[in-house]
């Protein structure tokens, strides 16, 4: 947020700044309590973020008739993102314990499994998956994933969902496997 930004913020909670000052500061500790309440982890960061929003919608010719109001509307859109964030890295995170529990102690069968899910699909979703999860980083890989999704002349969100529907097949594959096993 810009210092006009955050000037046009105190403006609209008061035309006096001393004054503007303290409901800012009030303000800021109830969207933290909010956001404490609805459980993020860094709620001092998420009221921030707040403000910086509304300041910048502010900056840009919002109009806004109650600012407390509209601060928690952008609150709940914030949260909403935070959650959404949160249940990915647990998903994740709920995947990679599941796929770590068998192979914590080496098993053979765990990647006779694996690789017989990717046999199961066509070469070219294959070809596609060894392409799309090569060894780099940052600017590279980004760079790389750019050129594939030209090179099949599809956006980056298309391959992106491509990727993600193909590992949710095996996924799906390898568990319904696993189950075997077990």
């Amino acid at each position: 947020m810009t210092p006009e930004e955050f000037d046009k913020l105190l403006t609209h909670l008061d035309a006096d700044r001393e004054q503007a000052g303290v409901l800012y500061n009030h303000l800021h500790e109830r969207l933290v309590n909010y956001f404490r309440f609805k459980g993020l982890t860094s709620p001092e960061d998420a009221a921030d973020e707040t403000f910086d929003r509304v300041g910048v919608k502010l900056g840009h010719g919002e109009e806004v008739r109650e600012i407390e109001g509209y601060s928690f509307g952008v609150a709940r859109i914030i949260v909403l993102e935070q959650q959404r964030k949160q249940a990915r890295k647990l998903a994740a995170l709920n995947v990679v314990k599941y796929i770590h529990s068998f192979t914590h102690h080496p098993d053979e069968r765990v990647f006779i499994l694996m690789r017989r899910c990717l046999s199961q699909l066509p070469t070219k979703d294959r070809d596609l998956i060894a392409e799309y999860f090569v060894e780099a980083s940052g600017d590279d890989l980004t760079r790389l994933r750019l050129e594939l999704a030209e090179k099949m002349e599809v956006t980056l969100n298309t391959l992106r969902l491509r990727i993600h529907r193909l590992r949710l097949k095996l996924e799906s594959c390898f568990l319904a496997a696993m189950r075997l096993l077990e």
